[in-house]
């Protein structure tokens, strides 16, 4: 059938006069026939009947024999010649011509191409007769795959009948039993090769060409007949070629009659050609320097051998240097050049615009801060600039320059996300390298600090990086980098909040993805994400509200991020979709969620909701309800505390006392008119669904905006206060207290609020963290006010916390630096460690007999007045003075060191003290090395300086606010592992402390070391990573291999209390026996083992990569903590040895088995051993956290 338009087989939408369709008509159906590619004979009548090609075929009719190539069920009519049965068959491209048996010749002359002829026993189609030499095709019955040949295009030849000849090219079809016209050959862009055999060879086919050719080449192919082009190329010249979609670099070897090609592997280069050549095989690439005339220029950028197409000229202003007279010339819309007169880069005028350099070199005027500057951009580059106007000046484009530096392309990338350096201006093509992520859309590049994951949108670099994420750093900024691919290929509890190397992104512990490739604007919650999570930094079992909006997941400042929201969540895909409920949407109530958000991070809630006239009751024990407004009734009593009543408007019931009822403002007030109240979290109320009533317990409610719902937020932190009406007090005011509730949230995520009876004099964090604070005169509650905090200070807490305040926003600091601090008035705050707990409070001021003297290092002594102080950081020397300063002296300096100093400096060191208008702390920051500026010898450089200092000035090597050396010694300082300062890569340290501060030095000649708390190293100036499991460790190498045994020393029911001791390698005489059960032995003079048995032999050698698991028996010498008649499960890993309190819960039973021999624990799926006398030689273990008992089942 005719491939006609809108037909129901193939759903062309135009005539396709090339193709037919075969069709196949059964009892129930006409549909298309499955059709193997390749050549097929039908006789054709009313019906295709399909005829078999070969000695197996037979044909009733022969005028009726038709011969097709089909290709993806569409075939093409064609002609040549097909053998059916024993006869060989001519099916001419000229209709009137009957079809009949072939007659046979000798390809003996030109005549004959195009005829079969008989090359011995074989006949074959005669393809060319050059040089009295006949030139022949495979013979026709010859099998294996289809081979093309190539056939001048003869007069009247059976598969073209073209009249007169034409030096075009046929393309034939050899397949066994056949040869036909290729109607469907295809070149896309670029030539077909034929060898001297006439064979087609495509350029595409292979990079290195190795055959020799002929100098001509077909291209511009239709139906199969292609027209034939001499090559130019010259030998050694090096070419681009394009082989189909693929354009590599070539270099061509010619001789008098062949042409060859040999692929060159060419670095980053940007290369032309004439308008002519755009189109050919092969061209000559040039730069744009040698184009002195106008005309189109077509530009590749080619990158070790291949290269692909860009923009070119026609999108310029593009800049070059003319060879011929080094002036300068620019390039416009067509590739119009002409000599340009540099500019001045001083106004916004010139943005955009080029200069030259005294050294021909192209500068370029751009925009940088808000300056217009020049920049070379060097050769062979990509960089994005602004060249905007001041007020704009984030807007980039793509500028390319070539070998030269010239400036050869000035365009917006394709859509997408780009990494840029800032120092540069290069796109970024390496991970970890920080820069500027930029959205180019629509011709425009702008930056984008959104924290999530993008696609690379630079395809150069997509299989080195192919995602850029962006996140904030320990400052609060944002930064972005490129990010390698990913390994992981998992979605579970392990992997919520990150991506995979897919571009799925882990929605949930469930196994939900979202492809961050997805179109349009998409929002999912995230639920659960994992510590290592970008958004936040930290594990958040709460919801994360992301939108994936093409080819990037991301935080968005968008209605999704801030407020309480109402969230239809599917439950499959997790999309959310954002109601507004302010509106009358229509709703699908069993995927109703309600949240409260705060900067993306969404907290669930429960609570009435007003949509429309419909209140849907949310509540915690998961039940979701709704009814019209009109369905509430009653009154505020002792019994509805916690339920919507309805007066005149719908109120909840917030408290009965003495006979009277404490209601809330009506649910549908404005928004922005929003009331907090505090109500007890009375017996199965919505919002928590408490199991009793606990009239300690009060929840925090909002009300308003249509919505009265548990304020989670304000739950989340500090304390508030009520006033009448159970009204939580807001802005500052006089009025005193009712009720003050703390609230604050547990380990497990969870917030509460419990009514204080009394409390501490003092200041107290106000959870609503604005411009105010509490503040209690006494211990009862009605001493507290709401208090205005409006000026920027720090507050002493009455918990013994830090508050500052900004003027705008009143919070607790977070682990203060240690120090001084002012506070308000006249007073100041003293922040120190106490038992491991950092405190800060309000200390005497100084009088006037406190002067700065060596037992007043590093303390406040009196600056003067009553009210002034200063801080000691050395006494006098000799005749010198001694060295203070007052917070109006802002700087670094170095405070040397003084037994009990409150800055946690250690003995040795010296501490950089930061001092502020308001602040004396050590500055953890400060690290490398500084410099003393002064001849005070206090005054340090407050950055890291290179090199050394200037005459006379001490270099001082400084970590974490310390530094060593502060009195002239060269002596290495000591490691300390907490921070990893002065720690050696790979080492293990044992220190006093748990935290890591003070190492316990190894003795020379002592075998055994001082129990202590080991650390293990393993960079340098990273912090150490404590090793807390009972066992055995083997660390270090050669002679500096040491055993560490580790114990809990806790008493039961304690917190575990793991200490090391260091001893040396066993020797040969510390080999197995019972005692040594479950302890560390020679076993060779390469190696040690552990004990697990009575004899020598009964050695399990430790080596590294090995993982087994053994039971081990109770000794006197035990690390593992068990006790007499108990086992203990081991883990082998490598050279440690420790307790696997898991083992059972990951086995899945409570029973072990462990050969009587080995000691080795059967596997999950191992066979058991065979019995020795009807006994398995394995004995059974009843096991809980990995201590064990032996049963006395037989196993």
């Amino acid at each position: 059938m005719s491939n006609v338009q809108n037909n129901i087989f193939s759903g062309v939408t135009t005539d396709d006069s090339t193709n037919s369709i075969i069709i196949r008509a059964t009892t129930n159906a006409i549909i298309i026939h499955q059709i193997e590619d390749g050549v097929h004979a039908y006789e054709v009548d009313d019906v295709a009947e399909e005829v078999t090609l070969g000695p197996d075929g037979s044909l009733t009719d022969k005028s009726k024999l038709q011969l097709y190539l089909c290709a993806e069920n569409l075939c093409t009519r064609t002609y040549g010649y097909a053998r059916i049965g024993e006869t060989d068959y001519v099916v001419h491209a000229d209709a009137t011509k009957d079809i009949k048996p072939r007659t046979l010749t000798t390809c003996g002359s030109a005549t004959d191409i195009g005829h079969l002829y008989e090359n011995g026993a074989e006949v074959k189609l005669c393809l060319n007769y050059d040089a009295d030499t006949p030139i022949g095709s495979r013979k026709l019955d010859a099998t294996g795959d289809a081979v093309t040949y190539v056939m001048e295009n003869k007069q009247y030849n059976v598969f073209t009948n073209v009249n007169p000849a034409d030096t075009k090219g046929v393309m034939i079809k050899s397949i066994p039993y056949a040869y036909v016209l290729d109607t469907n050959f295809k070149v896309t862009a670029g030539g077909v090769y034929a060898t001297t055999e006439n064979v087609v060879v495509n350029l595409a086919d292979e990079f290195t060409i190795t055959d020799e050719l002929a100098k001509s080449y077909y291209n511009a192919c239709t139906a199969g007949v292609c027209t034939k082009t001499t090559s130019t190329a010259e030998d050694g010249k090096e070419y681009l070629a394009i082989l189909d979609e693929v354009i590599v670099t070539v270099k061509a070897e010619v001789t008098d009659t062949t042409v060859s090609f040999t692929f060159l592997d060419k670095m980053d280069s940007f290369v032309v050609a004439n308008a002519a050549d755009k189109d050919a095989v092969l061209f000559e690439p040039k730069t744009l320097s040698d184009q002195q005339t106008a005309g189109s220029c077509k530009m590749f950028d080619c990158v070790n051998g291949y290269c692909v197409t860009t923009g070119g000229v026609s999108q310029t202003p593009s800049y070059f240097i003319h060879n011929s007279n080094n002036s300068l010339a620019k390039c416009t819309s067509g590739a119009v050049c002409e000599d340009y007169t540099a500019i001045a880069c001083n106004d916004n005028a010139h943005l955009g615009g080029a200069l030259k350099d005294s050294d021909n070199a192209i500068n370029l005027c751009v925009n940088v801060d808000g300056t217009q500057t020049k920049k070379n951009l060097g050769k062979n580059g990509e960089f994005y600039f602004s060249v905007t106007a001041a007020n704009d000046p984030y807007v980039y484009s793509r500028y390319i320059t070539d070998s030269t530096g010239n400036i050869i392309s000035k365009s917006a990338p394709e859509d997408g996300y780009y990494l840029i350096d800032l120092t540069t201006n290069k796109v970024i093509r390496e991970a970890s390298k920080e820069g500027m992520l930029v959205k180019c859309a629509s011709n425009v590049c702008t930056p984008t600090t959104n924290i999530g994951y993008y696609l690379n949108g630079d395809t150069k670099a997509i299989t080195t990086i192919p995602y850029l994420e962006c996140s904030k750093n320990v400052d609060g900024n944002v930064t972005c980098k490129g990010m390698e691919t990913p390994t992981n290929v998992s979605c579970n509890e392990n992997y919520v909040g990150l991506i995979d190397k897919y571009g799925r992104l882990c929605i949930d512990s469930e196994g939900t993805t979202a492809d961050i490739r997805g179109e349009g604007e998409v929002h999912y919650l995230i639920t659960g994400a994992i510590e290592s999570n970008i958004f936040t930094g930290e594990a958040i079992p709460e919801s994360i509200v992301l939108t994936i909006n093409g080819n990037s997941t991301q935080v968005k400042e968008d209605d999704f991020k801030q407020g309480v929201k109402l969230f239809e969540v599917d439950p499959t895909t997790k999309v959310i979709t954002n109601i507004d409920y302010t509106a009358t949407p229509e709703v699908k109530q069993a995927r109703l969620k309600a949240f409260m958000c705060e900067d993306y991070i969404c907290y669930r809630t429960y609570g009435y909701f007003l949509i429309g006239n419909t209140i849907y009751t949310l509540s915690k024990k998961g039940s979701i309800l709704d009814d019209t407004k009109e369905a509430y009734t009653g009154t505020c009593s002792s019994t509805t505390i916690g339920k919507i009543h309805k007066e005149t408007d719908l109120f909840l019931c917030l408290d009965y006392a003495q006979g009277s009822a404490v209601k809330s403002q009506k649910i549908d007030v404005t928004s922005g008119n929003e009331q907090n109240y505090i109500m007890s979290e009375v017996a199965s109320n919505v919002f928590t669904n408490a199991a009793t009533t606990d009239a300690s317990k009060y929840i925090i409610v909002q009300v308003g905006n249509h919505a009265i719902l548990r304020n989670v937020l304000l739950e989340r932190r500090g304390y508030y206060l009520s006033s009448t009406g159970n009204v939580l007090l807001v802005a500052a005011s006089a009025t005193t207290a009712l009720k003050v509730v703390a609230c604050s949230t547990a380990a497990s995520n969870v917030s509460s609020c419990t009514n204080q009876a009394s409390v501490v004099a003092g200041y107290y964090v106000h959870g609503k963290e604005n411009a105010t604070i509490i503040k209690c005169t006494g211990t009862a509650v009605n001493t507290c006010t709401l208090v205005a905090a409006t000026t920027a200070g720090y507050y002493a807490g009455a918990l013994k916390n830090l508050i500052y305040t900004s003027g705008t926003v009143c919070a607790e600091v977070k682990e203060p630096g240690l120090g001084y601090y002012k506070s308000e008035g006249t007073s100041f705050i003293e922040c120190k460690m106490n038992a491991g707990n950092e405190e800060c409070t309000v200390i005497t001021n100084p009088t006037s007999t406190v002067t700065c003297t060596a037992d007043n290092v590093g303390k406040l002594v009196y600056g003067g007045s009553e009210n002034s102080v200063k801080l000691c950081l050395a006494e006098a020397v000799g005749q010198g003075t001694a060295q203070e300063k007052t917070f109006s002296n802002t700087g670094t300096f170095l405070l040397k060191y003084k037994d009990n100093n409150i800055f946690g400096i250690n003995q040795n060191y010296g501490g950089v003290i930061k001092i502020t208008s308001n602040s004396m702390t050590i500055d953890l920051d400060a690290d490398g090395s500084r410099c003393l500026l002064d001849s005070d010898k206090v005054t340090i450089s407050n950055v890291e300086v290179s090199g050394s200092c200037a005459t006379g000035k001490t270099i001082k090597t400084c970590s974490n606010g310390m530094c060593y050396n502060v009195e002239g010694d060269d002596s290495t300082p000591e490691c300390i592992p907490k921070t990893g300062d002065f720690c050696e890569k790979d080492v293990d340290y044992i220190t006093s402390d748990a935290e890591g501060n003070t190492i316990i030095k190894e003795v020379e000649g002592q075998t055994t070391s001082q129990k202590g708390y080991l650390f293990q190293c393993v960079k340098s100036d990273s912090p150490c990573t404590p090793y807390t499991k009972p066992g055995y460790l083997i660390s270090g190498v050669n002679d500096g291999k040491r055993v560490y045994k580790c114990k809990n020393e806790a008493s039961a029911g304690a917190a575990a209390d793991v200490k090391c001791e260091r001893t040396k390698m066993p020797t040969e005489t510390e080999t197995c026996t019972d005692a040594r059960v479950g302890t560390i032995v020679y076993k060779s003079a390469s190696s040690v083992g552990l004990c697990y048995g009575s004899t020598a032999e009964d050695i399990h050698e430790l080596v590294t990569g090995e993982t087994t698991h053994m039971m081990l028996k109770y000794t006197n010498d035990n690390a593992f903590g068990i006790t007499n008649n108990q086992y203990v499960v081991v883990a082998i890993k490598g050279t440690t040895v420790t307790l696997n309190a898991d083992y059972e819960k990951d086995y899945g039973y409570q029973y072990l088995y462990a050969h009587n021999t080995t000691n080795k624990i059967l596997t999950k799926g191992e066979t058991c051993p065979a019995p020795v006398e009807n006994v398995y030689p394995i004995s059974e273990y009843e096991c809980t956290d990995g201590i064990c008992t032996k049963t006395t089942n037989t196993a």
